[in-house]
């Protein structure tokens, strides 16, 4: 519910949508930049270091989708609400799916919880945006 406080009271469901979208991308952007420090961090090996770099490369995929998230909330088109939600959660799945994020012994990457916590924050705000009545294209 956090990520919903910034919506004004009585708000309707485009509004929690619209609010929920700029939280995820900025929940994405602080990932993104994790990554990317993790990315550049010579105390890595190299191979670890360049799959961050991927995921870096994905969270791009990811904040595209959701920035076309909200501008489909704004206007109220479901087909661009659901094209922007398949595009954002496929780059952060495939950064959650990379073997690096549980390692062999069982112990969570430091971008785990991050991109989980992201993947919730961009259904969120596509569940609220299916929410919008009428708003088929």
């Amino acid at each position: 519910m956090k990520t919903l406080q910034g919506a004004p009271e009585n708000s309707t469901a485009s509004a929690y949508g619209i609010v929920a979208a700029k939280a995820a991308l900025e929940s994405c952007a602080a990932t993104e930049r994790a990554a990317g420090k993790l990315s550049q961090d010579p105390k890595l090996p190299e191979n670890l270091r360049a799959t961050y770099g991927s995921c870096v490369d994905m969270y791009g995929l990811a904040r595209t989708g959701v920035t076309a998230m909200g501008d489909a909330l704004k206007t109220c088109s479901t087909p661009g609400l659901l094209r922007g939600f398949a595009d954002a959660n496929a780059a952060v799945n495939d950064c959650l799916q990379v073997e690096w994020l549980v390692d062999d012994g069982g112990v969570a990457s430091p971008l785990h919880s991050m991109v989980l916590a992201d993947r919730d924050r961009i259904t969120l705000a596509c569940f609220l945006g299916a929410l919008i009545p009428g708003s088929d294209d």
